[in-house]
């Protein structure tokens, strides 16, 4: 699923959303991938421009963000290198809350500070209702794997690509008929 946020700010920059049930892995991150500069500021190995600039936020299983950025290696050449840059929230900020231990705290104490108020609810729900109720059914896929194929080409005609440090090991699997 493609979003757009209607401000100035990130105005044409598409949000794209990825989800399934059943993956080889449960992760939860969100990955802002930067535009690369207009003009290369320095090459990547063999003469290969760099990747784009990454910011990684890790929200299960491990809470965290990372930088991950390309800076120029040390020395007279014009090289990129990646420069990985994490903190990790449950070694600087211990001890964290179990799922749940903090929301559940609040409702007996009756804090409504972590609680969504209606108006919140009532948008959330005009935007992702017509997303439940699509019209067409889901494409189903063998447990285990990444997803049908037709989840490839979400993006566009270019299709998903690898982002660094992505759990994703395989492509996805083909497209089976429902039994």
């Amino acid at each position: 699923m493609t979003l757009h946020i209607d401000n100035w700010r990130w105005a044409g920059v598409p949000v794209r959303l990825r989800a399934g049930k059943s993956l080889p892995v449960t992760t939860l991150e969100v990955v802002v991938e930067l535009r690369t500069p207009p003009r290369p500021l320095f090459g990547g190995p063999g003469g290969v421009l760099p990747p784009p600039n990454l910011v990684r936020l890790r929200l299960q299983p491990d809470a965290g963000v990372e930088l991950e950025l390309i800076a120029k290696q040390p020395g007279t050449g014009d090289v990129a290198t990646a420069l990985p840059l994490a903190v990790d929230f449950r070694t600087v900020l211990s001890p964290m809350h179990a799922p749940y231990e903090r929301i559940f705290a609040d409702a007996l104490a009756g804090d409504p500070a972590h609680f969504a108020r209606m108006d919140t609810l009532t948008e959330a729900w005009r935007i992702v209702g017509p997303v439940l109720d699509p019209g067409t059914p889901p494409l189903p896929y063998p447990p285990g794997t990444w997803g049908p194929e037709a989840a490839a080409v979400v993006p566009g005609e270019r299709g998903w690509h690898p982002v660094r440090g992505a759990p994703r090991p395989s492509p996805p699997a083909p497209a089976t008929a429902a039994p």
